[in-house]
């Protein structure tokens, strides 16, 4: 127990309170407390959200290029999905294999520029067993490039990883793989900036000898356009179609209205000519009496028709509607038109054009 004051101590220490001869409040800061910068366009603040499409995704190629390699080299190959990560650019550089191919390519219609790489292993163990080899002894790839027979072997694994990420990445949407150059250098990888966010996939390959990696990056930037996809659950393949919103939806658009025009003819005229226009000038027009007019629907040229009358009423007889509209105008039925026949009752009479009073 800690030693108690006596009734001395404890006037004194009041006699000094009252006084002032002790101080009751500390110091008070001279200092003012540091502002720290923040920048509105750094990616640090995007939430590495669970991806279940992009987990899809990445199945279904591992899945696809099992197979694939497996009829590219004649060997039991495994692959499997290592890693799947949204990072900086500069993490996911720092955590590629010291030797590896590097793949710049785009991804229609995607923007920007993704990387694929191989790790330098694989490509040394697909060429021993390409000519003949185990795959049990991998070539040495430090402190040199790669030989021409290496280069093509890269060039056709890259090949039919594309063709695996077509058919994969499918389940959201129908992708085009392009490759845009190579690179053995990582410095010159540039494809974002170090500190931008990427989403980096990983795959394991297990040969029977040996197990190695490849994988891909694609900047988080150009997801944009199918982020939400991304996150949330891909529609299946062949989704079952709701027949009644559809027939619904036809009859509703049979009921639209559309305005039909016929068009008797078209000339030309020069600004000087059109300016000088008087009352009862004649414009001659680029069609005959006999000759068949434009048909048109919302100004949209879309068959050929004749004038006439029918019944004491001005009418029309279409002639063809074409399938694939096409600005030649001739007459009949043409090659990709519909033909419509007559449907009863009186004859259209054509002489309205004929010049009798």
């Amino acid at each position: 127990m800690g030693k108690l004051l006596t009734q001395e101590e404890v006037d004194a220490l009041l006699q000094g309170l009252s006084d002032g001869e002790i101080e009751t409040e500390g110091p008070e800061e001279t200092g003012s407390r540091e502002v720290l910068p923040y920048d509105f366009f750094s990616q640090d603040h995007i939430l590495h959200g669970h991806m279940p499409t992009m987990e899809i995704i990445n199945e279904k190629f591992a899945r696809h290029s099992t197979t694939s390699l497996f009829g590219f080299m004649g060997k039991t190959i495994e692959v499997s999905v290592g890693g799947f990560e949204l990072v900086k650019y500069a993490e996911f550089l720092r955590s590629l294999p010291e030797r590896a191919a590097f793949n710049v390519y785009g991804m229609d219609p995607l923007r920007g520029s993704c990387l694929f790489f191989f790790d330098a292993k694989l490509i040394s163990l697909v060429v021993d067993v390409l000519f003949g080899g185990s795959g049990r002894l991998p070539v040495e790839m430090l402190g040199r490039d790669f030989t021409t027979m290496e280069y093509r072997v890269i060039r056709r694994l890259q090949d039919l990883c594309f063709q695996d990420l077509g058919k994969a990445w499918s389940v959201v949407g129908e992708m085009s793989f392009r490759t845009l150059r190579s690179e053995t250098n990582p410095q010159f990888l540039n494809i974002v900036p170090h500190d931008e966010i990427v989403m980096s996939s990983v795959f394991q390959v297990d040969m029977e000898h040996g197990q190695v990696m490849m994988g891909y990056c694609i900047p988080y930037a150009s997801l944009n356009p199918i982020k939400d996809r991304l996150y949330g659950n891909p529609a299946p393949k062949h989704a079952r179609i709701d027949t009644s919103w559809k027939g619904g939806l036809t009859e509703h658009l049979r009921t639209v209205p559309v305005e039909l025009s016929v068009e008797l003819g078209s000339s030309e005229i020069t600004l000087r000519d059109l300016l000088n226009l008087n009352e009862n000038d004649i414009l001659p027009m680029n069609v005959g009496t006999n000759d068949p007019m434009v048909l048109k629907i919302q100004d949209v040229e879309k068959g050929r028709c004749m004038a006439g009358q029918r019944n004491g009423n001005y009418a029309v007889e279409i002639l063809a509607i074409d399938a694939t509209p096409t600005k030649e105008k001739s007459g009949g039925s043409t090659r990709g038109t519909q033909s419509f026949h007559d449907r009863g009752g009186d004859p259209l009479d054509r002489g309205i054009f004929a010049g009798t009073p």
